[in-house]
């Protein structure tokens, strides 16, 4: 290693670094690399592009220390897998086992206490406070607020090709309008949603609006993957905000409480881990400088890589890019897609520090199809004890608590 043996830990974890630079499904930490995908076929993929890497990059695996096609696996300190996170039972215990610290030595070196506050809610992720962290959430970024609004109080969706509304879109777009307030809410689209959920919102939100957009075939001159249309969809939304800007929301994006807050930002995205910044909902000034940057990103674009753009880059370059976009950490995404359960099986607190939840209810239907869980309608709401329950209650009824009456519509 160069520069002697002090320097040689940081000259590895660099390597890693810049050998998985612009590759997806992969986490590093030192010499440990975890590779994730969705389907069999994607970690094949995943695994010879790494194996095919690591040879150039003058690395090597060790047999004996590899672990293989796992659905569940320990990494750093943590158990992944199928949809969830959690710490290790051995690391748990441990700690319950641990007395209480009693030394103040480290509190008093920390003059400032608004920063202690956000370390007691994230351990291991720091936050730049502003605002006060108790009420919507730590802050992350160096982007001072406006006095001022600058984002128009409009919401935009994305809808391409044709096919039916259903319940947790309602819920989405009546989130918009009954919880945000929007003045305006306009649906982006080439084809008109259709069914009966469309129709009662179309009948409940007067504000909804139809804008007719071609879908986006080309992204400055390169062809968009016509086999991922949420890639049109990527590029539509910042389009659109640069056009108008406001707020963006996938149709399964639930709101929870007012945004005013964030609407005196120039841009504003959610973590929906600590490595990925998604793109779910974007609350933005219209030609705002990140807005501008992360569109023109797509001149890189690269048809075969699923969320490369949209989730993995958007959030080196906000990191690299701090004064002009603010990161909320846990208030818009969480608990995300891997903690899937958090939201369609567990009691999760999102009327506390959150602004939205996203539902990411796609793969809660592909995951129903084989466990028998519940399909979302007024009726079923009315008693499904879950995150998701709770919010769809709340909005659609008025009220998060489980309805037992029978008269009930």
């Amino acid at each position: 290693m160069p520069f002697g043996i002090m320097n040689s830990g940081a000259t590895m974890v660099r390597g890693v670094r810049k050998m998985l630079s612009g590759m997806c499904s992969f986490v590093s930490y030192v010499d440990d690399i975890l590779v994730h995908t969705i389907t069999w076929c994607e970690h094949l993929t995943a695994l010879k592009e790494l194996f095919t890497k690591m040879p150039d990059a003058q690395l090597t695996a060790i047999p004996s220390m590899c672990i293989i096609a796992s659905v569940i696996i320990d990494f750093v300190c943590r158990r992944v897998g199928q949809g969830f996170r959690s710490p290790h039972e051995d690391n748990v215990k441990k700690l319950k086992s641990e007395q209480q610290p009693k030394n103040t030595s480290f509190a008093a070196q920390i003059k400032d206490t608004s920063f202690l506050k956000a370390f007691n809610k994230s351990a291991f992720v720091l936050h730049n406070v502003i605002g006060d962290s108790d009420k919507q959430g730590p802050r992350f970024g160096l982007l001072k607020p406006h006095k001022n609004l600058v984002v128009p109080n409009i919401a935009h969706f994305i809808w391409f090709s044709c096919h039916d509304f259903h319940f947790h879109n309602l819920i989405s777009v009546l989130s918009v309008h009954r919880v945000m307030q929007a003045e305006r809410i306009l649906f982006h689209t080439d084809c008109e949603p259709s069914g009966m959920w469309w129709y009662e919102a179309r009948m409940l939100i007067p504000q909804l609006e139809i804008v007719h957009r071609d879908r986006p075939k080309r992204v400055f001159g390169i062809e968009l993957n016509p086999k991922w249309p949420e890639h049109s969809a990527d590029v539509a939304r910042l389009q659109v905000l640069l056009e108008m800007g406001g707020v963006y929301l996938d149709a399964d994006v639930f709101i929870v409480a007012p945004l005013e807050p964030l609407r005196h930002y120039d841009y504003v995205a959610g973590r929906e881990t600590d490595a990925w910044l998604n793109n779910g909902i974007i609350v933005a000034k219209n030609e705002s400088r990140f807005l501008k940057q992360l569109y023109e990103s797509y001149k890189k674009y690269e048809p075969t890589c699923w969320a490369c753009l949209s989730v993995i880059h958007h959030n080196q370059l906000a990191l690299e890019h701090l004064n002009i976009v603010h990161i909320e950490h846990s208030s818009m995404n969480r608990p995300g897609s891997r903690l899937i359960r958090d939201i369609f099986e567990h009691n999760y607190k999102w009327q506390i520090e959150h602004f939205s939840i996203h539902t990411f209810i796609r793969l809660y239907v592909r995951w129903m199809r084989g466990q028998g869980g519940v399909h979302l309608t007024p009726a079923t709401i009315k008693t499904f004890n879950s995150t998701v329950g709770e919010i769809c209650r709340y909005i659609y009824y008025g009220s998060p608590d489980i309805i037992r009456s029978k008269h009930m519509l």
